[in-house]
């Protein structure tokens, strides 16, 4: 289903039942995450491709490469809570956060971005997460640009220039 069906659809089913259309638009959002592979893991697996075919066209021989274990949904919360302890950067934990969304959502369909089940909350949910790999792609692995590259899309953002009124708390 591409995405001008799911805009009709969601229309549709917002000039009928707005609680339905809202509903449906979600579980169209789910069943494409459930479906799709995150961008650092079809590019990692595309350079590999191309340097093994590379290898083998100019007759070289292949190595065993040893693979990292994939990192369980637990694995990952743990990584994410010992953030301060394990003195991560803000590259590591955003692309460390954005694994684990895409893991939970794909064995649960939830979103762990979004605060609840409503269509405004996981369409903010999609926003920020599309966000933050717009950034991880866009800084190349380096985590002082991915800081800039994220600190420029929060002054483009319209709640930038709203006031601070909680002072505990700032980032």
């Amino acid at each position: 289903m591409n995405e001008n069906e799911m805009n009709n659809q969601i229309e549709q089913g917002a000039q009928t039942n707005t609680d339905n259309g809202a509903q449906q638009y979600i579980d169209a959002i789910r069943e494409m995450q459930k479906n799709s592979v995150s961008r650092d893991k079809y590019t990692k697996l595309e350079q590999e491709n191309k340097q093994l075919l590379d290898t083998l066209v100019n007759g070289g021989t292949v190595e065993q490469v040893n693979v990292e274990p994939e990192l369980t949904t637990m694995d990952l919360r743990k990584k994410i809570a010992n953030a301060d302890k394990d003195k991560l950067n803000s590259y590591e934990f955003i692309k460390t956060s954005l694994e684990l969304r895409d893991k939970v959502m794909a064995e649960t369909g939830d979103d762990i971005f979004a605060k609840d089940s409503s269509y405004e909350a996981i369409s903010k949910a999609e926003r920020t997460a599309q966000i933050y790999q717009q950034c991880i792609d866009a800084c190349n692995g380096n985590p002082q640009e991915f800081v800039k590259i994220f600190e420029n899309c929060l002054t483009e953002s319209p709640m930038a220039n709203m006031k601070n009124t909680n002072n505990k708390r700032r980032f």
